[in-house]
């Protein structure tokens, strides 16, 4: 290649470097786990985003959403003939709100996370992959613990992320293999 100089690490750091590029690693298997570990990288930038616009968007309808289910909580009391004190179920509702917005801010930092490790998953394949799967598995399972029906919700999607991130812990593992098989 006239006029191109490829460093040493060239040739892991970029799905696009060509088989000319990277000598001994041009393999069918090492292609295959280039492409693994892009769409581990795909995955991450999908969970990432998901995780974001969602959270924000519960931040930005927070009060709505507290103000429904207080003044449907406060009709079902009335009903029962339960007298409601309407200036702390208002302070306790305006702390609810605080909250959430709070959480939902958090929540979304986290999802920019995924979009940090996707960027350096070649760089560190091994690390940001199981990283991504360990934030994915135990942001699950927080948000269960709060409540158990969100499990239920989306099952599907979050199934093939599960499997997209296994996938992708796998081609890194074999990708940092090769990697240092080689001597880079």
């Amino acid at each position: 290649m006239s006029g191109t100089n490829f460093s040493s690490d060239d040739r892991f750091d970029s799905p696009a470097a060509g088989n000319e590029a990277s000598g001994s690693l041009g393999s069918l298997p090492h292609s295959a786990r280039t492409n693994s570990l892009r769409s581990a990288r795909i995955t991450m930038s999908i969970i990432g985003a998901l995780t974001v616009i969602m959270h924000l968007v519960f931040a930005t309808f927070a009060q709505e959403w507290a103000d429904f289910q207080f003044n449907n909580e406060i009709q079902k009391q009335q009903e029962l003939g339960i007298e409601v004190n309407l200036d702390e179920a208002a302070e306790f509702k305006a702390s609810s709100v605080r909250t959430l917005q709070t959480l939902s801010y958090i929540c979304a930092g986290l999802g920019l996370i995924y979009f940090v490790l996707g960027a350096l998953v070649y760089h560190f394949p091994v690390p940001c992959t199981v990283l991504a799967l360990t934030l994915y598995v135990v942001g699950q399972a927080i948000e269960a613990s709060a409540d158990p029906t969100i499990l239920a919700r989306g099952l599907f999607i979050k199934i093939i992320a599960i499997v997209a991130l296994i996938k992708g812990i796998q081609a890194a593992v074999a990708y940092q293999r090769e990697k240092a098989a080689v001597g880079f």
